[in-house]
């Protein structure tokens, strides 16, 4: 019963010490410029049609879902080109420090 008890009070005071260290992973920012993100892409809204074809199921497109399509993917390629500038200025920013 005793060791019991010193066991649990151990533990206890080990836990609740060991809990107080102060640990940083990363290094404190002093100031940081919020960059402005680009604003949300609109989508299109695309249909595909389901063709049986010997037995086999395959997707197609009409003219004007295929232009939709390409034009949803352009606008999410020039998205990613705006995020890849505003990733760039922020790793400049990190440099700097």
């Amino acid at each position: 019963m005793k060791k019991n008890t010193i066991l649990l009070i151990a533990t206890t005071f080990i836990f609740f010490t060991g809990c107080k260290t102060s640990r940083t992973i990363f290094k404190p920012v002093k100031s940081m410029i919020v960059y402005p993100l680009p604003g949300r892409v609109p989508m299109r809204s695309v249909e595909f049609e389901m063709i049986n074809v010997d037995g086999k199921t395959r997707f197609a497109l009409d003219a004007h879902n295929y232009g939709s399509l390409s034009l949803n993917i352009a606008d999410f390629h020039a998205y990613t080109q705006k995020l890849r500038v505003v990733i760039g200025k922020y790793e400049k920013d990190i440099e700097k420090d």
